[in-house]
């Protein structure tokens, strides 16, 4: 008989609590239009979607191809507070904002 152990993430924790966790996280973001990069933006970055929450694979909402990016992430914070239009420099490329919803 094998020992049968659930799989764990980097940090430990079961791939259930490690999801019930950003499931938790999620409950807590105010998804409000937003005039600059923050917690809970929807950000048009060089053409691609992204929201600011938790860190997904790319999914589908309303039509729109998205992604989610955690406030931990290093583009994050490149990110952080740029406006509709502004440039910002990530890993030594310029992105452009062009939209923050």
């Amino acid at each position: 008989m094998r020992n049968l152990v659930a799989p764990t993430t980097k940090a430990g924790i079961s791939p259930r609590e490690f999801n019930a966790d950003k499931l938790e996280k999620l409950r807590t973001i105010d998804f409000g239009p937003k005039l600059a990069v923050n917690e809970g933006a929807v950000v048009k970055l060089s053409g691609r979607h992204f929201v600011i929450a938790v860190s997904t694979s790319k999914f589908t909402c309303q039509g729109r191809e998205l992604m989610g990016i955690s406030t931990m992430a290093p583009i994050f914070e490149a990110i952080e507070g740029a406006r509709a239009g502004e440039t910002v420099q990530f890993n030594g490329r310029d992105l452009i904002v062009e939209d923050v919803e």
